[in-house]
This record gives structure tokens, C-alpha cells and sequence, in this order.
């Protein structure tokens, strides 16, 4: 947990952060579709690539939360994945070599028909597969990272950061 403090305040900049149960985290994660937020960003790279006046590259970082099923698959996360995250971190001001220290697998998760494979910080990947194992909906808070590449490449990945299966809906 305290990788994850220290990647919080460096990533996101607030002072004094302290963990006080979930209500913490719920205020600094907002609920977000994910299906609606993909489709509005791939909209939006579409935008940027088809007006030549814009810069074909950009970034966003920002924390979200949502529901998601653990499938119980797990690989390495992918080196482009990693990459990115880390090209988003260090534009926006953070120290993008902790992603390397702190992030190493990704997980599949369900969310509605479509199944994404997020990082998840290497501090609670154990726990997670424990607890989310048994096929019920898992409230995930993660920091979402998004990178258009020159080349006309789009990431959005959601970083594992924390999650509950005890919530209320």
C-alpha cells in the first residue's frame, strides 16, 4: 500500500494524502462508463487525426472508478502497455520510472459484454485474485492513462490501483 501512496502523490501532486477508508477514494475517483468514455476518446482521436491544424499527439490522466468482473486470467503486462503509461507520466509530471518498479501483470476484466486487460500494481495483485476470484462484480479504482501517438495509435489503460468487493451499489 505505501508504493501506492507514493505513486498517488507523485502522479497526482496532493499534499497530505491520507487514506481514510473508501470515501477517500471515492471522491478523488468519479464513477465513469467505460464503455462510454472508449468510445468518446476513440471519437476523439478520430477528430484530432482527420484536423491536420491539431497535434496529432496528446496524453490525458485522470483516476476513475467503476465495476468490473475478475476473469481469473493474468498475464505480463504487455511492453507497449507499460510504455505508455509511463510517456503519460512523465509528461504530466510524474515519475514514470515507479511504473516500472511497481507495475508487472495485467488482468482481464469484464465489464458489461466486453472484456479489457488492465495493469494492476504488484502490491495487491495476490489480494486481488483472492478476493475478486469468485466471479462477483469488483468496484476497481484505477488511474486511467491515454496516449495518441503520432502514428495514429490510441492506449487507454486503466491502472489497478486499489479495489473493494465489499460496496453498495
Amino acid at each position: 500500500m505505501k508504493y501506492f501512496i507514493c505513486l498517488f502523490l507523485i502522479v497526482t501532486g496532493y499534499q497530505g494524502f491520507a487514506q481514510k477508508g473508501f470515501a477517500e477514494w471515492d471522491a478523488r475517483y468519479p464513477v465513469v462508463s467505460v464503455p462510454e468514455l472508449l468510445e468518446h476518446e476513440a471519437a476523439y482521436a478520430k477528430k484530432v487525426e482527420a484536423d491536420t491544424t491539431e497535434a496529432p499527439y496528446y496524453v490525458r490522466m485522470e483516476g476513475f472508478r467503476f465495476l468490473g468482473r475478475y476473469t481469473r486470467q493474468k498475464r505480463p503486462i504487455a511492453p507497449e502497455v507499460k510504455q505508455s503509461m509511463k510517456n503519460v507520466l512523465q509528461l504530466r509530471g510524474g515519475n514514470a520510472g515507479l511504473i516500472e518498479e511497481l507495475v508487472s501483470w495485467e488482468v482481464a476484466i469484464q465489464i458489461g459484454k466486453e472484456t479489457l486487460w488492465m495493469p494492476i500494481q504488484d502490491s495487491i495483485i495476490e489480494a486481488f485474485e483472492k478476493e475478486a476470484a469468485g466471479g462477483k462484480e469488483v468496484l476497481l479504482y484505477t488511474l486511467f492513462t491515454n496516449e495518441h501517438t503520432h502514428g495514429g495509435q490510441l492506449f487507454n489503460t486503466f491502472l489497478i490501483s486499489e479495489f473493494t468487493t465489499e460496496w453498495t451499489p
